[in-house]
């Protein structure tokens, strides 16, 4: 502190402008990865490969030659567990930027980690 109240309020003000604007832009990068995130996921024997988004939505698949020689149930279940793999790597990825922008304790990683987690499961490192 300084002996002009005056300069202690305008540092403060300062210092708490920069902690806005450093939210501000790792809110921006947050949602900027959020929106590229694409997560690959495959069934057991790598037949079956999948994109999905941060939504788990489906983008894209991949099916090899010797999976389409199943069932039609069969294949159906096969592109199920890629999907249900993606899902779950959504959840770690989520958790990786979160802290990686807002700190592993902060309550925004903490809330952004567990809503994916709940959502999609959580697959293992």
């Amino acid at each position: 502190m300084s002996q002009d109240p005056l300069a202690d309020v305008e540092a403060m003000l300062m210092e708490a402008r920069k902690r806005a604007e450093a939210q501000d832009d790792a809110n921006r990068r947050f949602d900027e990865e959020l929106a590229e995130l694409r997560v690959v996921g495959e069934n057991d024997t790598g037949t079956v490969k999948v994109e999905v988004d941060v939504n788990g939505a489906l983008r894209r698949m991949f099916i090899h030659d010797r999976a389409m020689k199943q069932s039609g149930d069969k294949l159906r279940d096969e592109i199920m567990r890629g999907v249900v793999a993606a899902q779950q790597h959504i959840a770690v990825k989520v958790e990786e930027i979160t802290v990686r922008e807002f700190g592993a304790g902060s309550a925004t990683a903490q809330h952004f980690t567990a809503f994916y987690a709940d959502r999609f499961g959580k697959a293992k490192r």
